[in-house]
């Protein structure tokens, strides 16, 4: 799938820095400086529990992904181009997890 919409689309930088934006807020350090906005901003509780979470959660998803050791979608195909990949493993997601845990769990209590 990856590898037909990178051929679809072509090499659009313009596609490239919008689809970039939301995958921006919902990298872990993004999330930790909006748990100290949160923190500083808002009820401290609240966001002291939403940022325990949070932390908690990254330490279980970094022990998940050393047992995994799921490779990213570049690493198992050639045709495919990473534009800013990191060299880490790839599941589980960071993205999907801050994205579930704490922007909707935020959003809801809030």
């Amino acid at each position: 799938m990856i590898e037909n919409l990178q051929k679809t689309l072509g090499d659009n930088e313009t596609l490239q820095i919008f689809n970039e934006i939301p995958l921006v807020l919902v990298r872990p350090w993004a999330s930790i400086f909006f748990m100290m906005l949160f923190y500083l901003t808002t009820d401290s509780l609240l966001a002291f529990k939403s940022a325990l979470i949070t932390s908690f959660g990254y330490f279980i998803l970094t022990v998940l992904k050393l047992l995994y050791k799921d490779g990213r979608p570049f690493w198992v195909s050639k045709e495919i181009v990473g534009y800013s990949c990191r060299f880490d493993f790839g599941g589980p997601s960071y993205h999907l997890y801050t994205l579930v845990t704490f922007w909707v769990y935020n959003v809801v209590m809030y």
